[in-house]
C-alpha cells in the first residue's frame, strides 16, 4: 500500500436505483444497479496501492446496507464513515482523503474548496452546467 487513501460516496455513485416508465411517470424501484465503472476505477486505484473508504452522508443505522453491498460486490473498501447528513468535508480530511469521488456537486465544490481533488460522478445530470464543467468528471 502506498498511503494514500481514495475516498468515495455510496449512494448514485456506487450505484443507482434502477429506474422504469410506468404509464407517463418514471418510477424507481427498490433493485440497486452498481456502477461498474466506479467499481472498475476502485479496483485499478486498490492495485495500485491506494486505501479505499467510502464516506456517505447516510445515518450510522445505515451501515449495515453500506457493507452487506460492499460485500456483495467484493469492493476493496477498508472502511466506511458516515456523516448524518453533514458536511462531508471534514471527514474527507480526517481519512487524508487524496481524491474523493461524488455524484453530489455541492460536496465536490467544498472539498475541492478545501484542497481535497474531486471526480464528479456525471449520470447525466450535470451535463452543459457551466459550475460542474470546472471539475473532473467520470460519466455513466
Amino acid at each position: 500500500m502506498n498511503g494514500l487513501v481514495i475516498s468515495t460516496d455510496f449512494d448514485d455513485t456506487l450505484f443507482s436505483l434502477s429506474e422504469e416508465k410506468v404509464g407517463m411517470l418514471w418510477a424507481a424501484s427498490e433493485v440497486l444497479q452498481p456502477i461498474q465503472k466506479i467499481h472498475d476505477l476502485l479496483w485499478e486505484k486498490h492495485k495500485e496501492g491506494y486505501t479505499i473508504d467510502i464516506v456517505t452522508s447516510r445515518d450510522s443505522y445505515d451501515m449495515d446496507e453500506v457493507w452487506s453491498y460492499v460485500k456483495a460486490y467484493d469492493l476493496p473498501i477498508r472502511h466506511a464513515e458516515c456523516t448524518r447528513g453533514k458536511c462531508k468535508t471534514p471527514v474527507l480530511k480526517g481519512i487524508g482523503s487524496t481524491l474523493h469521488i461524488d455524484d453530489m456537486l455541492s460536496v465536490v465544490i467544498d472539498a475541492e474548496l478545501n484542497g481535497i481533488p474531486c471526480l464528479l460522478v456525471d449520470d447525466g445530470r450535470h451535463r452543459n452546467n457551466t459550475t460542474a464543467d470546472q471539475f473532473d468528471k467520470i460519466f455513466v
